[in-house]
């Protein structure tokens, strides 16, 4: 639709996210910029990105097949270096890693503010 010149246009698109199925209704060129792997949303891009001045706190669920397979080299590795920059993986899947992080999260933002 894109390459027709037809981005702005509205139609039918499938999503599959952690392994249930949906079906989206939006621009071509919206769905496109979500799911091109060099666009704005592929994080192993926008890893590049990040200012060497912002420390980055990278937690993955190990239940997650997604994170747990791609690895550090997916986006972590791509991070600018950052004496306190982390990587760390909780027992949880994706859904339940935001609640599973959150002794992780306290821990890394002491680290910080005792620095």
């Amino acid at each position: 639709m894109i390459d027709a010149g037809n981005g702005e246009k509205i139609s039918t698109f499938n999503d599959s996210n952690m392994g249930v199925s949906y079906v989206r209704n939006m621009k071509a060129a919206v769905y496109y910029s979500y799911f091109n792997p060099e666009g704005i949303g592929a994080m192993s891009k926008a890893a590049r990105l990040v200012n060497s001045n912002i420390p980055v706190l990278y937690i993955v669920g190990s239940l997650d097949p997604l994170t747990a397979s791609l690895g550090k080299g997916y986006a972590f590795e791509k991070l600018p270096e950052n004496k306190f920059t982390r990587y760390m993986t909780v027992n949880s899947d994706h859904m339940g890693t935001p609640l599973a992080s959150r002794a992780v999260i306290v821990d890394w933002l002491n680290e910080l503010t005792n620095q």
